[in-house]
């Protein structure tokens, strides 16, 4: 019981860590990654701005894990280029 109440406990502290990303749709974190991007012209961030359209054609086919993994991609390459969190 102890084990149950505990792990409870750790899922509900650990769900605000993870909202930010994992609620956002992709278009929301599209327009975040633009805006951050936005006067860049590096390698990186013209990756980032083609992992976030790749993304948004697989979110176009109903695809939303691959959707979400090359978001996760180009939050990375934004990274990368200095324009991501």
């Amino acid at each position: 019981m102890k084990r149950l109440l505990f792990l409870a406990a750790l899922c509900m502290a650990a769900s605000p860590a993870m909202a930010g990303s994992l609620f956002n749709s992709i278009e929301d974190r599209t327009a975040a990654l633009e805006q951050q991007l936005q006067g860049k012209n590096d390698y990186y961030a013209h990756l980032a701005r083609e992992y976030a359209s790749i993304a948004d054609e697989e979110k176009s086919q109903h695809d939303i894990g691959v959707a979400g993994y090359f978001m996760t991609l180009a939050e990375q390459a934004a990274a990368k280029s200095g324009g991501a969190k």
